[in-house]
């Protein structure tokens, strides 16, 4: 800010120059006062200098649609979408978003801090802020075989870089109840650089919380019941009602944001893949759904605009006001939500009818993804008593685990597909030497063929599921040969989605990415996944070691409760 500026703010706003733009006719979303106003809405520099009657350089009659601040996203992992921020931005900005808070420690996993480093390059001149945190860890628990390591000490000496908003979510949750002493080294220098701490604490109540919350930690978007939420909220946190690909909470937590509460809780998408920002869209779909389930509009806008610059400290964002942003977003109306247009600094970056752009990715060398890991024996021996499986469950990050017995003598596990059980797999392909775990996975609904990914959060091991030892090893080798991705075998026929940046996102533009995503879903889901899953992000979770309950890694099974590994026979 330059005195300059600052006196051709104040003079536009004091209707002594004109502004640069002025938008007429719109109805003005009032986040602060919770209704709708009419009146001119002037901009100068990038920045609204005023409500009322303005006259301006430029002037744009909006008809009568609804203007309210750019959508800000709480908690978004850019990778999950399969495009790096670059690509992905124009999409966004094509639903209103203009900002979001991100974690990008699925690359940091892989690519330590070179690839976190090369995200934030990526995302510089996009018609979205992609504001991005430190990740807090990487590995996400001690149990983890990712690629890099951020420990305490290199937190510490990175958080303090402007680049950085925060602290990312600290899905650690056993560690920082324990006083990991290495977890305490990244909490301090978040306090040390006032900066915020995500969290990440699926199901923690009581002392355990308390204990967690003691470490500074004031976001959470795992909730997944009511009572979570309630608790949470009344424990001083920000809710951060997620609404993604497979982890949908908006209908269960809706309650919570019609109560007094509201003004705690904001929106995110945490894991959204593109081609469900294509089909269906991002905050303007949770808004849609959350005004259907009953919600004020106002109240959900504000949800995704001032709750989120507030939870975060963005000062002068999230609210149509003189001294904030000019990212606009204009909407037909307050119930379909469809986007007329939107502004980011005053600018417009789409309009209806536009096809977003998809610009050129320039990839190092040392990014791109590989396996180096080679697919040991598939053979799964059965204990003579009980064994364990991971079942799955729609619309939650949530596994269980099953407790089954052999039948009829059967001595190693064989694919019956009158059973819902299939073969898992999950192997370390960061290194040459790396180990396989070997498990069963119950519910998921594969009839036929099987299904492997290189995205399996978040060290990101390949994981796999398949009826038939065959059908796995396709996969593992098509992603070998492309350096990671998404795959679909059924007999001799390998679909992939190839995924170069890490083996996590694609250097396709998003439009083609999307449409081979969609094949190999459709694949999925004709090969008998459930259709009330996702089968790449479903698929994805099922080796995350902080989220409950059973999960396998590859070392073999893993008990999310008594965090510790376990074996594959229950006695």
């Amino acid at each position: 800010m330059t005195a300059k500026k600052l006196k051709k703010r104040i003079d536009a706003a004091a209707g002594r120059i004109p502004a640069d733009l002025v938008l007429k006719g719109g109805r003005l979303l009032n986040v602060f006062a919770g209704g709708v106003e009419e009146g001119d809405l002037a901009v100068a520099d990038g920045v609204i200098v005023g409500i009322g009657h303005y006259r301006g350089k430029e002037e744009i009659d909006l008809g009568g649609r609804f203007v309210a601040p750019g959508l800000i996203d709480g908690h978004l992992h850019v990778e999950s979408t399969f495009c790096p921020p670059a690509a992905l931005a124009p999409l966004l900005a094509a639903h209103g978003t203009s900002a979001a808070l991100c974690d990008p420690h699925e690359m940091a996993n892989v690519c330590g801090l070179p690839g976190v480093e090369w995200m934030i390059r990526n995302a510089r001149g996009a018609p979205v802020d992609f504001l991005f945190a430190l990740p807090s860890c990487v590995p996400a628990s001690p149990y983890e075989f990712g690629n890099a390591v951020l420990d305490g000490v290199t937190v510490s000496d990175n958080l303090d870089r402007r680049h950085f908003y925060g602290l990312g979510e600290m899905m650690d949750f056993p560690g920082v109840i324990a006083a990991d002493p290495d977890i305490l080294k990244k909490l301090l220098a978040a306090d040390r650089e006032k900066k915020p701490a995500d969290g990440h604490a699926p199901g923690l109540s009581g002392e355990g919380l308390n204990a967690y919350l003691c470490g500074g930690i004031r976001t959470d978007h795992e909730a997944s019941t009511l009572e979570e939420g309630v608790e949470k909220l009344a424990r001083g946190m920000w809710l951060q009602i997620r609404e993604g690909s497979q982890a949908k909470n908006l209908e269960t937590l809706i309650p919570l944001a019609k109560g007094e509460a509201f003004r705690r809780c904001l929106f995110c998408s945490d894991d959204l893949q593109i081609g469900d920002i294509l089909g269906r869209g991002h905050l303007d779909a949770v808004l849609k759904k959350a005004v259907a389930l009953g919600l004020d509009p106002v109240r959900a806008v504000t949800m995704a605009t001032l709750n989120p610059a507030e939870c975060y400290g963005l000062k002068g964002r999230g609210a149509l006001a003189p001294g904030y942003a000019a990212d606009l977003v204009v909407f037909e109306d307050l119930e379909q939500f469809e986007v007329a247009a939107v502004f980011k600094a005053g600018a417009l970056v789409f309009r209806r009818g536009e096809q977003p752009a998809s610009p050129e990715i320039r990839l190092p060398k040392h990014l791109r993804g590989r396996i180096r890991a080679k697919l040991g024996s598939l053979d799964l021996p059965l204990p003579e008593g009980r064994f364990r499986a991971i079942s799955v469950r729609p619309g939650t990050l949530l596994t269980g685990e099953e407790i089954l017995s052999p039948e009829g003598g059967q001595e190693r596990f064989c694919f019956d597909p009158g059973k819902d059980l299939v073969k898992l797999v999950c192997l370390d392909r960061h290194r040459a030497k790396g180990s396989t775990g070997l498990g069963l996975l119950q519910g998921f609904g594969l009839k036929k063929g099987a299904l492997a990914a290189t995205v399996s959060h978040d060290a990101h091991c390949l994981i796999a599921a398949g009826c038939t030892d065959g059908e796995i090893r396709a996969c593992v080798e098509a992603l070998s040969a492309c350096g990671g991705g998404l795959a679909a075998a059924e007999g001799d026929n390998v679909k992939v989605l190839p995924l170069e940046i890490g083996g996590l996102m694609s250097l396709l533009p998003a439009a083609k990415a999307a449409a081979k995503l969609k094949e190999l879903t459709e694949t999925a889901h004709r090969m008998g996944v459930r259709e009330d899953l996702d089968p790449f992000v479903t698929l994805s979770f099922l080796s995350l070691t902080v989220i409950p309950e059973l999960k396998l890694t590859p070392r073999g099974y893993f008990d999310v409760r008594s965090q510790s590994f376990v074996p594959f026979a229950a006695g």
